[in-house]
């Protein structure tokens, strides 16, 4: 058997961002599902959906989220077979919460960029950005 580690934030949340953190999920709903995938056979809420709802969530909470930085690093998971899609690396989306009284936290989220013949490498990667910002919001506001 395994010994777990004990779970350790990677450094303590300020005061003033934790009670606005718990202000914002306290007053979330369920974001709209305003957007459809034809091919796949589901809805889904869109960016401008989720930026909607989280930009309202945490500036009544006395909460901006900014994403402060964008970078792109080589394959970091193994290759496999995915048809004609092809992975061509991370895209690695660094963000900053900052409260009204000045405290920060930040964070990174890695997500992978997936190009395809009808999504060239520039679009795949900023579309790999969008679900990066759209997973940090949905994480941090449980939505």
């Amino acid at each position: 058997m395994t010994e777990q580690a004990e779970f350790r934030p990677p450094h303590p949340v300020p005061p003033a961002i934790a009670a606005g953190l718990i202000a914002a999920q306290k007053a979330a709903v369920s974001v709209i599902r305003d957007g459809r995938n034809n091919h796949a056979g589901y809805n889904y809420a869109t960016a401008d959906e989720i930026a909607f709802v989280a930009r309202k969530l945490l500036t009544d909470a006395g909460l901006a989220w900014s994403r402060t930085a964008v970078d792109f690093a080589p394959a970091g998971l193994a290759s496999c077979d995915i048809g004609k899609q092809h992975y061509v690396g991370d895209a690695i989306v660094t963000w900053m919460l900052t409260a009204a009284d000045g405290s920060v936290l930040t964070g990174a989220t890695r997500v992978p960029v997936v190009a395809a013949p009808n999504r060239p490498h520039e679009k795949a990667a900023a579309a790999s950005v969008t679900y990066a910002t759209g997973y940090v919001l949905m994480g941090l506001l449980c939505l």
